[in-house]
């Protein structure tokens, strides 16, 4: 049933302006406030786009895409996510061209974290244009009791976090923060990554959490590191 294609067209957002804006002001937050989890609370319909997918967290992915996308935007979407459904919601509302292949796109939408590609089949941007990178849109558990990393850089609160911000987000790959680590070091080339909650059950609202390439994440049992050298982000250009 995940792959059956709606009769009819299912409607965006309520109030297209308002709404798109509300999501990007969010947006921003998450992304300037590596780590912080933040709510995304306009929640468009999203029945008959795939069965599989919790409603919440397919919800916020098409919140972020009614917000993100236009015909520039080229977008990937992994098996999890990509339904015949899926694909014709997001070219009525948004007009995007859905690309075969991760390294042409500049969101990709990631369902299934676990068989996510490896960061280089990402674009990282080139160093004329390094905002020409990819962002990666991953649904994850960000419900861990157990912080498995320590945050540090710019948009983290030195005062309140003085070692670093706990962060934990589970059914990552194993490989996800070696890769993550090499993506930071090539920095201003690199992908930005927003998580949205898998695991949330209420759909009025999903939390989501930024990545930006400028961010420290070390292992959680490192203290931080001291000072971390200034930088200017460019993400969501």
């Amino acid at each position: 049933m995940s792959r059956t294609v709606p009769p009819v067209i299912l409607p965006g957002f309520a109030n297209p302006v308002h709404d798109a804006q509300t999501c990007f002001r969010t947006l921003l937050e998450a992304m300037s406030q590596p780590g912080k989890t933040v709510s995304l609370s306009v929640m468009p319909p999203v029945t008959y786009l795939n069965a599989t997918m919790p409603a919440a967290c397919l919800a916020g992915m098409v919140c972020i895409a009614l917000t993100l996308c236009d015909t520039e935007t080229p977008v990937w979407l992994d098996a999890c996510l990509d339904t015949p459904a899926m694909r014709q919601h997001l070219r009525f509302h948004c007009g995007c061209p859905i690309v075969p292949d991760p390294g042409q796109a500049s969101l990709a939408f990631i369902g299934n974290a676990r068989g996510m590609p490896r960061f280089d089949r990402f674009s990282s941007g080139d160093p004329e244009y390094p905002d020409r990178s990819a962002t990666l849109i991953i649904a994850a558990d960000l419900t861990a009791a157990d912080p498995d990393r320590r945050l540090s850089g710019p948009g983290v609160s030195n005062a309140h976090n003085p070692q670093g911000l706990l962060f934990g987000s589970a059914s990552l790959p194993a490989w996800f923060w070696d890769d993550r680590a090499e993506n930071e070091a090539g920095y201003p080339q690199g992908v930005d990554v927003f998580f949205v909650e898998s695991r949330q059950t209420v759909s009025d609202s999903v939390r989501i959490a930024g990545l930006p390439r400028t961010t420290f994440a070390a292992p959680a049992h490192q203290a931080g590191s001291g000072p971390f050298k200034e930088r200017i982000s460019c993400t969501l250009q």
